[in-house]
């Protein structure tokens, strides 16, 4: 005689639940698996939304207004664009301080345009004396940046270009040498000016005062880097009366003019060799003094005087 073996009611339970248990736990070490290998804003996604709804009402409270249509004296107080829609379950009652967030941001744009369209202080004839000086001493260091790229053809071996050494003068100058001699070239635009030849002669002569044993002579210029013009000589009378002389050339025949003085009175390369070697910063030796480059100031009267 058979007996059938009989299964209770809660170990029918006991042998469901083990075996959901143990169908489950693949796909739970699966997911938990794959949630450590995303990045932490990926996990934290879902979050993102009712994390930033009020972020949502910063950004649409500090949009930039509208411009004013034409024909009106006012600006509008509506934003450029319709509020974005808002999470499910939210409001802007929910959000304290975001119902006065919108004017105070309307108020601070509006304070920015006004200020945007205020006169200027400064009328065109006030500042065009000042704007025609700065507007020479652009051009001036472009013509003198088109010198310098024009001259760094000249062999680097026999050939020094440094900017004019003395303080107090013209930047638009630069000291040549090499092996025709010694020159100061100054760097202008076309047409120029008859000063020009007066300036660059007493640079050359004040060059050839630090030069004492020098046979000979220091040749002054003026440049015109961007102009085609052949090599000639101007001379005019100074203020006290004395004439005065300078060449003046192209950018394009620079170098040929450099080089038709002969080897004469040129710089070899032990010459140059000593100016490097020399011109190098010595912290030893006590600085060159130089005299002030600014016209003496007068001084002020005392406030209880009455002249």
């Amino acid at each position: 005689m058979v007996e059938h073996a009989t299964v209770t009611a809660p170990e029918m339970i006991g042998v469901l639940i083990w075996w959901a248990l143990m169908l489950c736990a693949p796909v739970i070490i699966v997911r938990r698996w794959r949630r450590r290998g995303r990045p932490r804003h990926m996990v934290r996604l879902r979050r993102w939304p009712r994390a930033t709804g009020a972020r949502q009402e910063e950004f649409e409270a500090l949009r930039v207004l509208p411009a004013t249509p034409a024909g009106t004296g006012a600006v509008s107080e509506e934003v450029a664009d319709p509020p974005a829609a808002e999470p499910a379950g939210e409001s802007r009652g929910n959000h304290p301080g975001a119902a006065d967030a919108r004017p105070v941001a309307n108020r601070w744009a509006l304070g920015l345009r006004s200020a945007s369209r205020a006169p200027g202080r400064l009328c065109a004839e006030t500042l065009e004396p000042l704007c025609r000086y700065v507007d020479f001493r652009r051009r001036l260091a472009l013509a003198v940046s088109e010198l310098e790229t024009r001259l760094s053809q000249l062999p680097a071996d026999r050939w020094r270009i440094e900017p004019y050494p003395l303080t107090g003068e013209r930047r638009n100058t630069l000291l040549v040498l090499g092996e025709t001699g010694v020159f100061v070239l100054s760097a202008t635009y076309a047409p120029g000016h008859w000063d020009d030849v007066i300036a660059v002669s007493r640079l050359a002569t004040k060059i050839q005062l630090l030069l004492p044993e020098y046979a000979g002579e220091v040749q002054p210029a003026v440049c015109y880097p961007f102009s085609a013009l052949r090599p000639r000589i101007w001379h005019r009378p100074d203020e006290h009366g004395d004439w005065v002389g300078a060449w003046v050339t192209g950018g394009d025949s620079i170098r040929e003019w450099l080089e038709h003085f002969g080897p004469q009175h040129g710089l070899n390369s032990v010459d140059l060799e000593r100016f490097d070697r020399l011109a190098k910063p010595d912290w030893l030796k006590a600085a060159i003094p130089t005299p002030p480059s600014w016209p003496a100031i007068p001084e002020a009267t005392r406030p209880d005087t009455t002249d």
